[in-house]
């Protein structure tokens, strides 16, 4: 199952839309920011354990690690520079399935510059309707 954090209504062309987030919707985010602060800390996280939106809030609750935003946005901006993994494989294929019925928006608050993100969905054969950087 694909975890789409979206919001569903009707869009201005009259079809239903639904709306996607990049981050651990359609690219895997959050697993390797754990592995990258695991590497740099030495120490072991569970992934099970990871369930916040704030992966360094766990670092703190389990090693008292403080762990500042500046250094989660360059392990995000190192992840978007290596090319970031799809979630799903099979996420281009649901979404175009998807789109025969809706319009698809994305729309995020990625450290990415948007043609790094159109480049990546375009890359990836993940047709949209409207793109929004929030």
């Amino acid at each position: 199952m694909v975890n789409t954090r979206s919001l569903s209504h009707s869009s201005q062309n009259g079809r239903r839309e639904l709306v996607l987030d990049i981050e651990d919707t359609l690219i895997e985010q959050k697993r390797p920011t754990v592995a990258e602060l695991e590497r740099r800390y030495k120490v072991e996280v569970s992934f099970a354990d990871v369930n916040c939106f704030l992966v360094q809030d766990i670092f703190r609750e389990k090693h008292g690690l403080d762990i500042g935003r500046p250094e989660i946005i360059d392990i995000h901006r190192a992840l978007w520079a290596a090319g970031p993994s799809l979630l799903d494989p099979e996420l281009p294929k649901r979404i175009a399935r998807i789109r025969e019925s809706y319009s698809i928006s994305i729309v995020t608050a990625t450290v990415a510059d948007p043609q790094t993100v159109h480049a990546f969905l375009s890359r990836n054969n993940i047709e949209y309707d409207a793109f929004t950087r929030v």
